[in-house]
């Protein structure tokens, strides 16, 4: 009698255990591939309910600096590149990259607009080396890496082993690694050399090779940190993956994928900051002739430690709480590059809205009545934890 009770005892428990493991199934699961840990979202199990994911969660500090006013130092909304005391600013408009101190202090440009040598058009990604007195170019189409000095003048050419017509990169002393958009002819998607030109490791374009009628529409996104690589196609249809990329181990290793089921897969994109990983689906919309624009469906935010996948809303709540967006983080940093009319109606809804304290109503009182219409644009930025 005892063991036949025993093993009712057990058969309620396990039967309690497999209901409870039912009812609390995670939309995220984690698979062993070769020896990594992948992490799989089932699109269909994302939920529709939403979190709010503060930036003080990520950030260490946040700075609000007012760049130089300087007639030669305005710039455009592009990207920052930081390094411990210095700021790069694509400037637009046919100017050169900018360069500030931390302070907003105006420098000196970086090299110069042209088609001679050292001279560019346009760029798609740089780095700022203060520790080695170097700064480094990317070119759009092109097959060499720019190296300038701190001081802005151009030091030479760097011959790079493939072609990078849209490319992420990062120089660590001596090596280059480079993440090419792997458009198609070009023959590795990834790779690493020597400054000199010694090619160290590649990863062939094979199956990632992008072949549609107008290339230029799909991105490369990426991150110098971890070297985490998302190829974005703007037609979808590909159920594809972020991967980090790790030279001298078989290339790349999958990171993070969506599980789209049956379904032919939406066009969507990836991108990765600190415990996070984050996907948005898209549907395309014609606005003229061979022209779109992108209508966002659906934005998750998928946490490694819990493996929950929500939608979320995103907050500056270090400046307000105004709503923000996590395109906002790249390499390391979280960065907003704004023009003082925009700050300044980000900063006015908040006071509208009411129930800040009366620490951060002030701050962002006197921030609002410091901001004059002729200054130039305004950085935000706070490093990742």
């Amino acid at each position: 009698m005892m063991k036949i009770m025993k093993k009712v005892f057990y058969c309620i428990a396990l039967c309690g255990i497999l209901l409870y493991g039912c009812g609390t199934e995670k939309p995220v699961r984690i698979e062993n591939v070769n020896g990594e840990e992948l992490y799989v979202c089932d699109y269909f199990k994302t939920s529709d309910s939403t979190v709010t994911l503060n930036l003080s969660d990520l950030v260490k500090s946040l700075e609000v600096v007012k760049l130089d006013s300087d007639t030669a130092a305005i710039v455009g909304g592009g990207g920052v590149y930081f390094s411990d005391n210095y700021m790069l600013i694509p400037a637009g408009g046919g100017q050169p990259v900018k360069m500030f101190d931390r302070q907003g202090n105006y420098l000196r440009n970086i090299g110069k607009i042209g088609r001679g040598p050292g001279e560019y058009l346009y760029l798609y990604d740089i780095q700022l080396d203060e520790k080695n007195n170097r700064i480094f170019f990317m070119p759009w189409q092109t097959r060499y890496l720019y190296e300038y000095n701190m001081e802005g003048e151009f030091v030479k050419p760097i011959r790079m082993a493939g072609g990078a017509p849209k490319a992420r990169f990062s120089v660590e002393g001596d090596r280059l690694t480079v993440l090419a958009l792997p458009f198609k002819g070009l023959k590795w998607v990834a790779f690493q050399q020597t400054l000199d030109g010694k090619l160290l490791d590649s990863v062939p374009v094979g199956h990632f090779e992008i072949n549609e009628r107008n290339p230029y529409n799909n991105e490369l996104f990426g991150s110098r940190d971890n070297h985490y690589v998302h190829i974005f196609r703007s037609m979808g249809k590909i159920q594809d993956t972020l991967y980090h990329y790790v030279p001298g181990k078989n290339g790349f290793i999958p990171k993070f994928t969506v599980d789209f089921g049956t379904i032919e897969p939406p066009i969507h994109q990836y991108r990765e900051f600190g415990d996070y990983f984050f996907f948005e689906t898209s549907v395309t919309k014609p606005t003229g002739e061979d022209e779109f624009a992108y209508v966002t469906e659906k934005s998750i935010l998928v946490n490694k430690k819990t493996r929950d996948a929500t939608r979320f809303k995103f907050v500056n709540d270090l400046l307000g709480g105004y709503e923000t967006n996590v395109w906002n983080f790249f390499n390391g940093y979280y960065i907003e590059n704004l023009s003082p009319d925009r700050l300044k109606e980000k900063l006015e809804k908040v006071l509208e809205k009411g129930g800040l304290d009366k620490a951060m109503e002030k701050k962002i009182t006197d921030l609002v009545n410091s901001i004059d219409e002729n200054d130039n644009n305004y950085v935000i930025y706070g490093q990742l934890k």
